[in-house]
C-alpha cells in the first residue's frame, strides 16, 4: 500500500486543497481515454472567461459571442488575439486582471527570468492545485507514483540564503518521498555525495535542470564513478513531449505569428487553461519548437506532441574550489524586482561578474544592487566584484538563442 500518497492527500484535503481530487479526476480520464475534447473545452472555458471578466481580452473577443465560445471553434477564435509578450504584460498589467480576482484566494508570482526578461504574474489557488495536478500526471506517465522515491537537482537559493527549507516544504517533500539535491551549490563533496545518494538507493524519478544533471554526468565521468539510470520526463515512445490538454494549448508560428505545419519549427505561444485570475493567451515563451504532424502517441494518447524544443542555453559559473552554479540561480537573484527588463549575468573570471541590465523605466529602489551583489558573494566569494551595466538592449547571440549567464571561465 502507498501509505505515504494516502496520507499526503488526506493532509492536503484536510488543508482545503483540491489537488487530490483534481489530480484523481485527470489521472481517470487519462486511462480512460476520455480526453478527445478536453483541449477544445478548457480553451472555449477559458475564452470565454477571458471575453466576461478581462478587459484586455474584452477588447479583442467582443465581436464573439458566448454561444460561439462555447459551441463553435476555439482554435479559430484564438487566431483573433495578437501573442501576449512581456512588454504587453507590463503595460497591461491592471487589464490582464480577471475582475473577480479579489474573490480569489491570489498572489503574486514570477515569470522567473529563464529568458532574461523576468515579469510579475498574479496566480490564484485554483491555479496552483491544477498546475501541480497536471505536473504530477506527466510523473505519472513515465511510470513514477506518488510517494515514490524521487530525486530533485534543483534550485534552492533559501537553503543556500537562509539555511533552511520551509517547514510547508519539508512536510510535502516527506510524504511524496522527495530528496533534494543543491543545483546551486555544486562541489566536488556535494557532487560525490549526490552519485552516493542515487547509486545507493536509486529513486524512481530524477527531476533536474538539464545543465545540472549533465555536469553531475561529467564529473562521474571524470572520477570514474558509475553513471547514474536513465532519465526522462517525456511519455515513453511518444517520440516528443506530449502537451496534456488540462494544462495548455500550444501554437509554433512564425515571426508574424502565423502557424506553421506541422514538422516546422517556429516561436511557442503557450496558452494557459488553468490561470484564470490573470489569463495568458498566446503567450510567447521565448522558445523555439516543433510539433509532430501526428496527434497519437503509440500508446493511444491523443493530444499535441512536441517534438523539438531550442531556446536559449544556459552556463554554470565556476568556483575556484570546483563547486559549480547553475544559472537559474541569478535569475532568482531578480525575483519581483520590478525595475528589470531585461538581463545578462556574465562570469569574467573567478572574481569578477558583469551584469548587463535594461530598466522598465522605474527607479532602482535603495540597496537593491548592494543586495544583489551579497548575494552573488554568497556563492562566489565576499571577494568577487560585480559591474553593473545599463544599457539599452541586450541581443541574442549569432545563433539566434538568447544567453542570459555567460561564463568566461574554463577549469585548467
Amino acid at each position: 500500500m502507498n501509505y505515504r500518497k494516502s496520507i499526503g492527500f488526506l493532509y492536503l484535503k484536510a488543508r482545503g486543497d483540491k489537488f487530490p481530487a483534481v489530480y484523481n479526476n485527470i489521472k481517470k480520464s487519462t486511462e480512460l481515454r476520455d480526453f478527445e475534447n478536453v483541449g477544445n473545452k478548457s480553451l472555449s472555458e477559458i475564452l470565454k472567461h477571458c471575453k466576461n471578466n478581462v478587459p484586455y481580452y474584452k477588447n479583442i473577443l467582443d465581436s464573439v459571442d458566448d454561444i460561439e465560445l462555447r459551441k463553435g471553434d476555439p482554435i479559430g477564435i484564438i487566431k483573433k488575439i495578437p501573442s501576449l509578450t512581456k512588454d504587453i504584460i507590463r503595460r497591461h498589467f491592471q487589464d490582464l486582471q480577471s475582475k473577480d480576482l479579489y474573490e480569489r484566494i491570489w498572489y503574486f508570482n514570477t515569470s522567473g527570468g529563464s529568458t532574461g526578461e523576468p515579469i510579475r504574474l498574479i496566480q490564484d489557488r485554483e491555479y496552483q492545485d491544477r498546475a501541480n495536478a497536471v505536473t504530477h500526471l506527466y510523473y505519472w506517465l513515465v511510470g513514477h507514483d506518488i510517494g515514490k522515491a524521487m530525486v530533485k537537482l534543483w534550485g534552492s537559493e533559501r537553503d543556500i540564503l537562509e539555511g533552511s527549507v520551509g517547514i510547508r516544504a519539508k512536510i510535502t517533500n516527506y510524504f511524496w518521498n522527495i530528496k533534494l539535491m543543491n543545483a546551486f551549490r555544486m562541489t566536488p563533496e556535494k557532487m560525490k555525495q549526490y552519485l552516493f545518494l542515487l547509486d545507493s538507493s536509486p529513486p524512481d524519478l530524477v527531476l533536474a535542470y538539464a545543465q545540472s544533471i549533465y555536469e553531475l554526468a561529467l564529473f562521474a565521468e571524470r572520477n570514474g564513478i558509475r553513471e547514474v539510470a536513465a532519465i526522462g520526463c517525456e511519455h515513453p515512445g511518444s517520440g516528443g513531449l506530449w502537451v496534456a490538454p488540462w494544462g495548455c494549448y500550444v501554437e509554433i508560428v512564425d515571426e508574424y505569428d502565423n502557424p506553421v505545419p506541422p514538422g516546422v519549427e517556429g516561436d511557442i505561444l503557450v496558452t494557459s487553461l488553468i490561470n484564470f485570475a490573470m489569463p495568458l493567451i498566446r503567450y510567447k515563451i521565448g522558445d523555439r519548437g516543433v510539433l509532430s504532424p501526428d496527434s497519437t502517441t503509440p500508446s493511444g494518447l491523443r493530444g499535441q506532441i512536441l517534438l523539438k524544443v531550442s531556446g536559449r542555453n544556459v552556463d554554470m559559473f565556476k568556483c575556484r574550489d570546483g563547486t559549480l552554479i547553475d544559472g537559474e540561480y541569478f535569475t532568482h537573484l531578480l525575483y519581483f524586482r520590478d525595475w528589470v527588463r531585461k538581463f545578462q549575468f556574465i562570469q569574467k573570471d573567478f572574481d569578477l561578474v558583469a551584469v548587463n541590465m535594461v530598466k522598465t523605466g522605474e527607479d532602482v529602489p535603495d540597496n537593491d544592487l548592494e543586495d544583489i551583489s551579497r548575494k552573488i558573494q554568497v556563492l562566489l566569494g565576499k571577494g568577487c566584484r560585480v559591474e553593473y551595466n545599463f544599457v539599452e538592449d541586450i541581443f541574442p547571440s549569432p545563433s539566434g538563442k538568447y544567453r542570459y549567464t555567460i561564463s568566461e571561465v574554463e577549469f585548467n
